[in-house]
């Protein structure tokens, strides 16, 4: 039987596929992928800190690719570009059956708002959601596991963190977490493990 109780969420490439925003970017700019990219790495952790905004995340990208282009609310804009993925919505529903649901995700300020709309983030209630821009932490900085295992209100070893980023299933295995590597290009698979780690 699993000792896990808490079963926190990464978003993207979770519960949602995000990247083509960065294709559309390049497209409107007439810049390779790589391009939008290395700018978007200069900027993310700063926006999911809550130190600037989407819109001056806009302002870089303008500047940096030399785009003439305006986009008025570029958090709405970035929102909807993204796609659900069917299968995770599918498997939160049925962990929050058994099983107290979170979210932990990098985010930008504003976006969560736009994300549920969209119908993006699997339609539950859940027991805890944490968003870098609200605490100022980003994963996979120790503090906001620290912070996310208060959220829970369980042990470090009751938790499940199920991410796209190896690099935060590291920091949450180190500090005791039980992890699932999400591969967002084989999310059946990824999905099979995840059951089988819940007994579900």
């Amino acid at each position: 039987m699993s000792q896990i109780k808490f079963v926190y969420f990464d978003i993207g490439d979770v519960v949602f596929e995000w990247k083509q925003a960065l294709r559309k970017i390049a497209a409107m700019a007439n810049k390779s992928y790589e391009e939008v990219l290395s700018v978007f790495n200069k900027y993310d952790n700063d926006a999911c800190r809550g130190k600037i905004t989407g819109q001056e995340l806009w302002e870089h990208f303008k500047e940096e690719l030399e785009i003439s282009s305006e986009i008025d609310n570029f958090i709405e804009w970035w929102a909807n570009s993204f796609s659900p993925i069917p299968a995770t919505h599918h498997l939160a529903k049925e962990i929050y059956r058994k099983y107290k649901v979170g979210i932990l995700t990098n985010i930008f300020p504003g976006a969560m708002p736009y994300y549920v709309i969209n119908g993006l983030i699997p339609d539950i209630s859940y027991d805890a959601i944490v968003k870098s821009c609200d605490i100022g932490f980003v994963k996979p900085e120790a503090e906001i596991f620290k912070y996310t295992q208060k959220m829970a209100g369980v042990l470090a070893q009751e938790i499940l963190l199920i991410d796209n980023s190896l690099k935060n299933i590291d920091k949450a295995k180190e500090l005791g977490w039980q992890v699932a590597w999400y591969d967002v290009k084989n999310p059946q698979e990824s999905i099979s493990e995840i059951r089988r780690m819940l007994d579900l």
